[in-house]
């Protein structure tokens, strides 16, 4: 089902000199998949690309490896829950009070629709964003291991088909 992203991940690792880059370009991907701004994730990955000059297709890939079609009401669900458990539970702020008034229309749409009373696009931005920033951090280590245990296995794999080749050349 993956084939598609272990290949771009292959892909990536042979054209980019610096893993790094790849890991932060997947990270950055990964906060894209978290962020509030709903139809804008393709968008972000291509600006952030541009501004900041990492890989587009490992941004895409994460994003799209998290928030897809089948991910995205869990993704946003979380997003809002984490926000309002935030911004409630632990800094004891009532969201609904510091929403923009224009957004009042959709807060009560959005709340009959899903049944969440009280619904507050406040708390889902600051959710969205917030666990996206942590997920981001917190991942970054293991991609970074992951981008580097592939680099060095491509290596290997190359080094040893180079010598196999030379073997077979020489008889």
């Amino acid at each position: 089902m993956f084939d598609w992203f272990k290949k771009a991940v292959h892909k990536a690792v042979l054209s980019e000199q610096s893993t790094t880059r790849l890991a932060v370009s997947f990270c950055l991907g990964v906060y894209i998949a978290f962020s509030p701004f709903f139809l804008m994730h393709t968008w972000m990955a291509i600006a952030f690309s541009w501004l900041f000059g990492l890989n587009f297709a490992m941004m895409f890939a994460a994003s799209f490896l998290i928030n897809n079609p089948w991910t995205m009401v869990p993704v946003y669900l979380l997003s809002y829950f984490f926000g309002h458990y935030f911004l409630f539970y632990i800094f004891n702020i009532e969201s609904c009070v510091w929403n923009p008034t224009f957004l009042n229309g959709l807060n009560a749409y959005l709340s009959s629709t899903f049944g969440i009373p009280e619904f507050c696009m406040t708390t889902f931005f600051v959710g969205g964003n917030l666990l996206g920033a942590i997920v981001a951090f917190a991942s970054y280590p293991f991609v970074k291991l992951f981008f580097e245990k592939t680099a060095i296995a491509i290596q290997e794999f190359k080094s040893k088909k180079k010598g196999l080749d030379e073997d077979i050349g020489s008889e």
